[in-house]
């Protein structure tokens, strides 16, 4: 029975990231609301806080940053309860997201920078190289053009490194 209501909770999850990757954020919401009431049942605090992220990123799509802020910070305490590094790294990065959203850039700065701190702590250079683009947008948001040409040049090299096009072509 665990075994299965952890399968459906995935597929909720599963549905809800197709409909986020078509933009329905909507939808994506409604499909993590209903793999969150699952996993709630089910003893897996990891899944749980996954499921707390997602309805953060929901959120943020639909522009709602407050709520995004709440459910990715519940996700935040989860991880840090369970010892998660590799998704607090993300949560802190996604809640700088929601700073810079929101202009308060000495926040966004200062969770990208936390950010950065764990990713490196965890050699994750993907996460690096995000995160050093997006410390060049608030740099540049906040009118300091030249410490975001030195980020941006940062993640340039750090996307190179990967052979990350993608990546490349967003910084």
């Amino acid at each position: 029975a665990s075994e299965d209501l952890s399968l459906r909770a995935y597929a909720f999850t599963a549905a809800g990231n197709l409909a986020y990757g078509q933009g329905d954020f909507n939808a994506a919401r409604r499909f993590y609301e209903q793999g969150l009431l699952l996993r709630q049942t089910l003893p897996d605090q990891d899944a749980i806080a996954d499921s707390f992220h997602n309805l953060g990123i929901a959120a943020m799509g639909l522009g709602d940053y407050a709520e995004a802020r709440r459910w990715i910070q519940q996700a935040f305490a989860t991880w840090q309860q369970t010892g998660h590094s590799r998704n607090l790294s993300y949560a802190l990065a996604n809640l700088a997201s929601v700073a810079l959203l929101e202009r308060d850039y000495p926040e966004a700065s200062r969770l990208h920078n936390e950010a950065l701190d764990l990713f490196k702590q965890l050699d994750n250079k993907r996460g690096i190289a995000s995160t050093l683009k997006d410390l060049g947008v608030v740099a540049r948001e906040q009118g300091d053009y030249t410490a975001a040409a030195d980020h941006l040049r940062q993640a340039v090299k750090e996307f190179h490194d990967l052979s990350d096009r993608r990546g490349l072509a967003d910084s």
